[in-house]
């Protein structure tokens, strides 16, 4: 049984980080890359924000009794196969699942330009939480967003 409230509760966090992460986008790669303690602040908030993509995608294959996925990145890619999100975008966020392992390991070193490209490329985040609110709907886990309580 899908746990709407965790899936909420996480998607509203993702919002924040969201929002935490969009005042760093307007820097140049040039002030970004000068400032350790932004590049920090990036990097967990964009550990904390693939986390929960990977979180949200192992509930959601768990709760629909789906195939258990070997690693994340195959667990983010069987979204689609669920129709939680379409296709190609799974096949385009998946190695958020291999950026993690970086930050979160730190096996290789960490590469200050592709963390930079990843904080250009958070909207990412924002189409995939639509994607799970959209499919949530769909299966009458969520009220219609005009419906009164």
């Amino acid at each position: 049984m899908v746990d709407v409230e965790a899936i909420q509760e996480r998607l509203g966090k993702l919002s924040e980080f969201l929002k935490l992460l969009r005042k760093y986008q307007p820097l140049s790669y040039a002030e970004y890359s000068k400032n350790v303690e932004t590049e920090l602040v990036v990097e967990r908030l964009l550990q904390l924000c693939t986390q929960i993509v990977i979180d949200i995608a192992a509930h959601l294959l768990a709760a629909t009794s789906h195939s258990r996925p070997t690693d994340y990145g195959e667990a983010i890619a069987q979204l689609a196969d669920i129709e939680a999100i379409p296709l190609e975008f799974a096949r385009r966020i998946r190695g958020m699942a291999n950026f993690r392992n970086i930050l979160v390991h730190g096996y290789v070193e960490i590469k200050i330009d592709l963390v930079y490209q990843n904080l250009q490329e958070i909207d990412d985040f924002v189409l995939f939480a639509r994607y799970i609110n959209d499919w949530m709907s769909k299966h009458g886990l969520l009220a219609p967003p005009d419906a009164k309580s």
